[in-house]
């Protein structure tokens, strides 16, 4: 190290030692508090991502996506799906996997063996699960952990489905009118038992799901949808209201 060097930092050694005790202080204080601040910012940063991260994930996920096997003229069709059920001869529709019944806590994600689901977890919160029967835009996120509480006690829920986000206004009209005509209930003659809600991950346009049974249709269809709600409504729900 050159005289000059070693000139200049014993200048600066010999100025540090001549502050006085308090300025020295005040000096770390104020090196600790912006350390501080850094962590805190760092920390407030790390949260925020995690949350935005967490928000972004759907509530729910599918393994797989029923295949429709109905024939009925309007009912989505599928040559390599196998046979629709026995019991499809007298009840519109075809019969589901069930996929059990318990309760998972509100924003516990949850995945579904096969989608649209028509059992399986759900949640068990007034408001949330079951959830108001109606109509509900497509603006209007209804995970199936509320919905599946409503097929539990019998209902009949519809689910359209909107590519790319884009509903026909047809569509939705012709379901929100459907909701407003459908009969009380088959078995506990109860009104205003349907729900009709947005739902993209399954095959067909649309889809009535009661519990363990599920129509799919190419289009709206109100006397296929009437006729699968008087057959199948209530019929193997777990908790009927009657």
């Amino acid at each position: 190290m050159g005289r000059r060097s070693r000139s200049v930092q014993r200048r600066r050694a010999e100025a540090a030692s001549a502050l006085p005790a308090p300025a020295r202080r005040l000096t770390s204080s104020r090196i600790l508090v912006a350390l501080g601040l850094f962590a805190a910012l760092v920390a407030a940063v790390g949260g925020l991502t995690f949350v935005a991260v967490n928000a972004a994930q759907p509530a729910y996920a599918c393994s797989s996506l029923l295949q429709p096997v109905t024939p009925t003229a309007g009912a989505a069709r599928n040559s390599a799906a196998p046979q629709a059920s026995p019991s499809a001869g007298t009840a519109a529709g075809q019969d589901a996997p069930d996929l059990g019944r318990n309760h998972v806590p509100p924003g516990e994600r949850v995945t579904y063996q096969s989608c649209p689901p028509t059992s399986g977890p759900h949640y068990n919160v007034a408001g949330q699960g079951p959830i108001p029967a109606g109509f509900y835009g497509s603006d209007r996120s209804n995970p199936p952990q509320g919905w599946i509480h409503n097929l539990e006690h019998g209902a009949m829920v519809v689910l359209y489905r909107c590519p790319d986000g884009a509903c026909e206004q047809s569509t939705l009209d012709a379901l929100r009118a459907f909701q407003q005509t459908i009969p009380p209930s088959p078995q506990c003659h109860i009104p205003d038992d349907v729900v009709v809600t947005r739902f993209d991950d399954m095959k067909a346009p649309i889809a009535a799901v009661t519990w363990d049974r599920v129509l799919f249709l190419d289009s709206v269809d109100a006397a296929s949808l009437t006729r699968f709600f008087l057959t199948s409504a209530e019929t193997k729900a777990p908790e009927k209201e009657c």
